[in-house]
């Protein structure tokens, strides 16, 4: 019996917390999609990898809409959001063009150690767009969660003239600049996002014209720049591919995140995809990861950390005024009844002799 309450009570806690569950899923899938774009990117040019990655996307996104029955993407409700709605598609679309021309001149880890500065402007955005309170411990797990990420980036990113030669310090300046306005367009993404789910604009549809919207945008601007070229090797093929499927996921497994939660929680949960992206990194391309890069993954996971004990405590004192409010309506209860009961005692001593 004890053992039954146990399991209940865990799958209530998780049951609770799956808009962090989502955000751990998708930065594990979104490591992945880093190493599949890193490979193709040796023979491909990035705007096609990018054009590809989100056409593939497209066409998962299309099944799953009609799977779902989601046929709202067209209703005539959505029509005053519509402009909410390509603005935050094309913040995405600038995003995911940019994190690949990242990974272009600079390493995997690098290049998303930067990128997950995010939370930062996350949180700035969520409090000039959303009005969300952003509190002083969420600024100071903030500031720590991008203190890790500096200390994961490893020693090249800030000294970058004395380790490397001119002309690799100059594509890892470049690379760095990239990811950095990565970062910021992501972030306004994620915050549009959270502004669309306060309005009712389901998860599916978000992620519909998101699809929709990069695919227009993306193709004609590889055959503007003739860049059209397909790959030789089968594997590339399927790594191509797959990082179309798995920026899907990713994205799917955002939005329904920023739906459960906050735009500055999820960011920063976000950023273990740092802790992935080295591990996938020294597992499948041979790449070392030194003493910063550990001290920079336990300082994330602190500050991870440190934002769930912090939403459970905001959540508790949320809770505790509607416990409260239900304490006096009981008591109100039980001194009507008490009262009732005393009148009625008096009108029955009054009918007797």
């Amino acid at each position: 019996m004890a053992w039954g309450t146990s399991l209940a009570n865990f799958g209530q806690t998780l049951y609770a917390r799956r808009g962090l569950i989502f955000v751990f899923m998708s930065a594990f899938l979104a490591g992945l999609m880093d190493l599949c774009m890193k490979v193709v990117l040796q023979r491909l040019h990035p705007i096609e990898v990018t054009a590809v990655r989100c056409t593939v996307m497209f066409l998962c996104i299309i099944p799953d809409t009609l799977y779902n029955s989601e046929l709202s993407c067209f209703a005539s409700e959505l029509r005053k959001e519509y402009r909410l709605i390509v603005i935050r598609s094309l913040f995405a679309t600038a995003g995911s063009t940019l994190i690949i021309c990242a990974l272009n001149y600079t390493d995997i880890g690098d290049a998303v150690s930067v990128y997950q500065t995010m939370p930062v402007f996350a949180g700035i955005l969520s409090t000039l767009i959303l009005g969300e309170k952003y509190t002083v411990v969420q600024f100071g797990l903030s500031i720590l969660s991008f203190t890790g990420v500096i200390l994961v980036s490893r020693p090249p990113l800030i000294h970058f003239l004395k380790d490397y030669g001119i002309s690799k310090s100059v594509r890892h300046l470049y690379g760095t600049i990239l990811a950095l306005s990565c970062a910021i367009v992501t972030a306004a993404s994620f915050v549009l996002s959270r502004k669309l789910s306060s309005r009712n604009i389901s998860a599916n549809t978000i992620l519909f014209y998101f699809g929709f919207v990069s695919t227009v945008t993306t193709i004609p601007l590889v055959s503007i720049c003739r860049e059209w070229k397909v790959p030789e090797c089968g594997s590339d093929r399927m790594a191509l591919i797959m990082s179309g499927i798995l920026n899907f996921l990713v994205q799917k497994s955002l939005i329904a995140a920023l739906e459960l939660e906050k735009a500055v929680y999820v960011t920063v949960m976000f950023t273990l995809n740092i802790v992935f992206v080295f591990l996938i990194q020294f597992l499948f391309l041979g790449v070392p990861f030194d003493l910063f890069s550990v001290c920079g993954a336990v300082i994330i996971i602190l500050a991870s950390v440190g934002i769930m004990l912090e939403k459970n405590r905001e959540t508790t004192e949320e809770q505790s005024p509607s416990l409260q409010q239900q304490q006096q309506q009981q008591q109100q209860q039980q001194q009507q009844e008490e009262q009732w009961e005393m009148s009625s005692l008096n009108e029955r001593q009054k009918l007797l002799p």
